[in-house]
Parts: C-alpha cells; structure tokens; sequence
C-alpha cells in the first residue's frame, strides 16, 4: 500500500513500475493519489495491462447519509443541520468526518441515553466552508497543552516521535495530550517506529499536519526545525545516512526565509553558526542521494546548498558537488555550468591551486565526452581548460588525468575537422606519459580514466591493433573499479572491442554485466549495455534476442 502518490519523487514512482513489470509471482501494489497526479504524471504505468486506475467520485446524497449514519448510529439531528452539513461537505468523506468531530468537539453534538443529539444551541454553530477552516476551528478549540504538542508534532513531519515533542514542550505532559489527541481521531500510534525505542505517531492526514503547521508562530516554526534537526542526528546514530536528507530539510527549514529572521532577530551569531551546520547538512544529504543514483534529488540538495553557503569557498564546493550530480546523470550542459562557476569562484580567491587544478580537469573531462550536450563544447574551450589545469596541478594523479585530456582534446580536434597547432605525436606523448603515472600509482579509477586518451589518439593515428590492446587493459583493473558505473561503461568498451575484433562469445559475457550494473542506473548506462547486447545478436543471427532487449 503507498499513499499520497502525487508527493512520491520520479525515482519512487520509476521503482513502482519496474516493480510491477518484474515481479514474476502475484503481487498487488494498491497506490492512492489526488487527482492532479495525472497531470504530473500521464504515463504513469505506460498502459499496460498489469495496471489499473480507479477514480473516487464525491459521495452521493445517499451515500452521505448513510456515512453519517454509520459514524453517528442512532442520531437525532435537526433536519437543518443535517442538511448544512451534507451541503458543505459535497460528498468528501473526509470533511464530512471532520464537521462531525468538530461539532462533537463544540458540544453541538452531544452523546445521551445512547443517541447522538443536538442541543437547542446547536442551530447557532457556523460551519467553515473548506476542510482547512474545519481543521482550524478544531486545533484552535483544543486545550492549550494539547494544542502546543500538536503544532511541535507538526514540526517534525506526517510522522512524529513523543521524544522531540516532550524535549520541545517540556513540562512532562505530553504523553497525556497525545492520547486525547488520538481519542479526538487527530493523530494515531504506529505499530511500528523509525528510529529503535521511540514510540512514533502520525498524523491522521496530510492536511491535519499542515494546518497545525501553519497555526504555529513562525519565530517558533524556525527554532523548532533546529530543535528536531540536532534530535534526530543525536538519535540516528549509525543510522545517520538514512536520515540525512530529513536532517537537511529541517537544517534548512530552520535557517531559511523570514521564519529564521525573526527567529534569531538580534542573535546573528547563532543563525550563522546554524546555516554553517544546515549547509553542511545539505552537502552530505546530497552525497548520499547520489550514493544512491537518486541523482535528480542529489542535485536538489546540493543546488539547495549552494543557496546556503556561508563563504565563497562552500559555495564553490556546492557547486563542485553539484556538477558531479549532473555530469553523473549524464546532464552536460548544468553540469559544465555548475564546474565553471565553481572554478571562477576558485579563480577569484575562493579557493586552492589543487581546487583549481581539480575543477579545470573535471570541466574538460565532461566536455570531451560528447554524449551527455545538446551542442558539443568547442574544443577551443576545452584547450585552456586542460593548460590552466595543468598549470596548477601538484599531485600527480590530477597531472595524469589532465595529461589524458591534452590527448583526448586531439580526437575532438579532428572530429570539429580543424588543424592540431600541438600534433598528433605530441598528443600520443602527453597520455603515454598519463599511461605510466597511472600504473605507478596502481589506482583502478585513474588507470580508467587514461586509457581512454591513448586508445583514442592510437585510433586516430590509425593504429588501431595498439588502440584494441590499450582498451582490453580494462580488463585488468575493471573490477577493482569504485564506481558501478564507471565499471559498467568500461565493461561496454571492452565488449564492443572483442565485437568488432570477432570474439564473440567474449563480447558477449562482458555486454551481459554491463547490462546488468547499468540499467537500473541511468538511461544512458542502460542504453551502452542493450547496444552492444543488441549488436551481439545482429552479428550472430540470434534474432530472438531482440525483442526483450528493444522492450
């Protein structure tokens, strides 16, 4: 069962579908949505016949009664009340369920001799038009007490702890409040709780949590978003990567917008000292993300951190991040962006040589690969890239991976079909000499890196037996390779090497691994493991390959 679908991100609703279309034994996924999720997201199941949708329409008259019947059994209402609150809720069983509570709640509705009636008072009682105005009139009716522990609750999110809520409020009362709160159908207790010895509660509905929200003063809203961040990483413990994404929105909640103005008005010192931990937050909130090739939200964090970032040199690191997130989902042109803000940053005194060395090398990595732009980058840019990198380069392994660019940039010459002012023997030179740093240092992901200047200027040269040695070399470091996805891609050159070279059965075991690591990672690293998958079964004649490769 998943709820509130119209709030699920693209990577939850991807995993939903492929869930559903894998899933070999019975399997029912009961989803529920509003129905603007439709309009977010039309090919929501591609049509296929393992998907269904069924649309709730407003309650009839009939069916309201009814409802009310069943929610007041043996009630004796004014026909005239009954009659307003049919014609206010409009069929949504939710409002209708909430008028009730609030009049139940007022003393409109009252329980006598087992019957549920209306006092002569009740006909003065004015119903909201909306359910927010419902919910409004309710929270503002509780007791101060219970009305306090729902708005910190409200803090925390859908789902809550006691712990947080008791800290906030601090007067040992809360536990009692909570009950009257879930008698009065507010919140509820789970079975179950996130975080190991809290007891966790949630919110009945989504609009409950955001109207109490809402009710509580905004100096408080951003002191109590600080509060439940340092909660939640004190408790999370080991378990603080699972958490770091609610970490950050709290962080940021807390230090962001007119709520942190009046919060920490004439107390600047801790304000900073909180948007330092906040975007600290978001940094490492963003890494995890990506950790977990959920890229589009990785990219939201950190473009979140760079907003926040207290000094120029946090703001160039952001960016850095930032651009890493992109170039990895395969997004050139954000991600080239993102690396020469950075770098101008770096540039302007915001940072290192080595910091500067390490921007210039990976802004001109991401430009030679081509694929990933809409409109290729001029090679007359990448060139200044690589020599300011070059220039500023201390360590040996941001020397190597420059020293392959210089390489690579020949390739991109020619392929713009312009003259090379360096020379090719001078282009085979600089990644020979980033071959031999390489295998010095013994680092998978360099020697990765390198390889792929010296088979392509070998290629140019045209000589190509040495350029198909070169790539199969991948094979001696693919698997201590860090990165499923680097380790998927060298997999696909490899394999489309031993293709073009007649090796098959060879080919065909490499494509099948790099099939696997990559299709659950981005459309471009699905894409290079079906092409070769595919080529292998053009070359051989087995047709019937194709058909679940172009699914």
């Amino acid at each position: 069962m998943v709820e509130d679908l119209h709030w699920a991100s693209a990577q939850l609703l991807d995993m939903l579908e492929r869930l559903v279309a894998r899933s070999e034994g019975p399997l029912g996924v009961i989803c529920t949505a509003r129905p603007e999720f439709a309009e977010k997201r039309p090919g929501f199941g591609g049509g296929t016949e393992e998907f269904s949708s069924v649309s709730l329409r407003p309650l009839t008259q009939e069916q309201s009664v009814e409802l009310v019947e069943g929610l007041l059994a043996e009630a004796d209402l004014p026909d005239g009340l009954r009659g307003e609150i049919l014609s206010k809720a409009e069929g949504n069983p939710f409002f209708l369920e909430e008028m009730l509570r609030r009049l139940i709640d007022e003393g409109a509705i009252v329980r006598e001799a087992n019957r549920w009636t209306a006092p002569e008072t009740a006909t003065a009682v004015v119903l909201p038009e909306t359910v927010q105005g419902v919910l409004a009139s309710r929270i503002h009716a509780l007791d101060p007490e219970q009305k306090a522990v729902l708005q910190e609750a409200a803090v925390v999110g859908r789902a809550f702890w006691a712990e947080p809520v008791e800290r906030a409020i601090g007067d040992g009362g809360v536990s009692g409040a909570l009950r009257e709160l879930e008698r009065k159908g507010l919140i509820f207790a789970r079975p179950t709780s996130g975080l190991a010895g809290q007891v966790e509660y949630m919110f009945k509905h989504a609009l409950v949590r955001d109207v109490a929200y809402a009710s509580l003063p905004k100096a408080r809203r951003a002191r109590a978003h600080a509060d439940h961040a340092a909660w939640i990483e004190e408790r999370s413990g080991e378990r603080a990567a699972e958490f770091a994404d609610v970490i950050a929105y709290h962080y940021e909640a807390a230090v962001s917008g007119e709520d942190a103005d009046l919060a920490w008005a004439g107390d600047q010192a801790s304000l900073w000292a909180l948007k330092a931990r906040g975007f600290q937050a978001l940094m490492r909130a963003g890494s995890v993300a990506r950790q977990r090739f959920a890229l589009d939200r990785a990219a939201e964090l950190h473009q979140h951190a760079v907003d926040l970032a207290p000094t120029d040199s946090d703001r160039a690191q952001a960016l850095e991040e930032l651009g890493i997130d992109h170039d990895t989902a395969y997004h050139g042109e954000p991600g080239f962006e993102a690396y020469l803000k950075a770098l101008e940053i770096v540039r302007a005194g915001g940072g290192t040589d080595a910091d500067r060395a390490r921007l210039c090398w990976r802004a001109a990595a991401l430009a030679v690969k081509g694929g990933p732009f809409h409109e290729l980058v001029d090679p007359a840019v990448i060139e200044p890239l690589v020599n300011d990198g070059l220039e500023a380069a201390g360590d040996t392994e941001t020397r190597a991976r420059l020293l392959a660019l210089r390489g690579e940039v020949g390739s991109i010459l020619d392929n713009w079909g312009r003259p090379d002012p360096m020379g090719l023997e001078a282009r085979i030179r600089a990644a020979e000499e980033a071959w031999q740093i390489a295998e010095s240092v013994n680092s998978a992901d360099l020697s990765s890196a390198v390889i792929t200047a010296l088979e392509e200027v070998l290629f140019l040269a045209q000589e190509y037996e040495r350029s198909a040695e070169a790539t199969l070399r991948r094979l001696e470091f693919v698997d201590r390779l860090a990165s499923p996805m680097q380790k998927a891609e060298d997999l696909h050159l490899v394999a489309f090497t031993l293709l073009y070279l007649g090796r098959y059965e060879e080919a065909l075991q490499l494509a099948r691994r790099s099939y696997e690591l990559g299709r659950d990672m981005s459309a471009h690293a699905r894409m290079h493991g079906t092409f070769v998958l595919m080529a292998y079964a053009v070359c051989t004649g087995e047709w019937s390959e194709l058909p679940p490769l172009i699914d």
